[in-house]
């Protein structure tokens, strides 16, 4: 028995093109690449928010404002695919507006940061001791105004 497949029905999602736009972040806050970020934010965020955080950091030097990179690109630089709004690197990109860490404009466009906050005592009440000690060891103290 032959069963016929309409190819249309099974064709691939368009691959998604994302616009990424680069926001200096907290003034008073920490560059992603300061141990503070790997420290304390990667375990609310996880690995591979981190990871396209530093992507963001990297690209910013030779693309201060914004640049685009298409989602299944963006997946494979990560290590985690990227194909469709329900792949692992679109939640990855979700999960940093979910924590208010980029800011979604559109469908297919963030804002991403090039500084992170301190994490909020909300956030540190829910990690475990050991990490959340870290805080006061990491933490730079505020610029002073002249």
């Amino acid at each position: 028995m032959t069963t016929v497949v309409n190819i249309a029905d099974h064709e691939p999602e368009p691959i998604a093109t994302l616009r990424i736009l680069i926001a200096p972040g907290d003034p008073t806050g920490y560059p992603i690449t300061h141990p503070y970020v790997d420290g304390l934010w990667q375990p609310i965020l996880g690995p591979s928010a981190v990871s396209l955080l530093r992507l963001v950091d990297r690209f910013a030097a030779t693309h201060p404002d914004s640049f685009t990179i298409e989602l299944d690109h963006l997946g494979r630089r990560l290590g985690i695919g990227g194909r469709g709004a329900t792949s692992r690197a679109a939640r990855t990109i979700d999960r940093l507006c979910s924590y208010r860490v980029a800011a979604r404009l559109g469908a297919n466009e963030f804002v991403v940061p090039l500084r992170l906050p301190a994490l909020s005592n909300r956030q540190l009440d829910r990690l475990p001791p050991y990490i959340a000690m870290l805080d006061q060891e990491l933490r730079v103290p505020a610029p002073r105004s002249a």
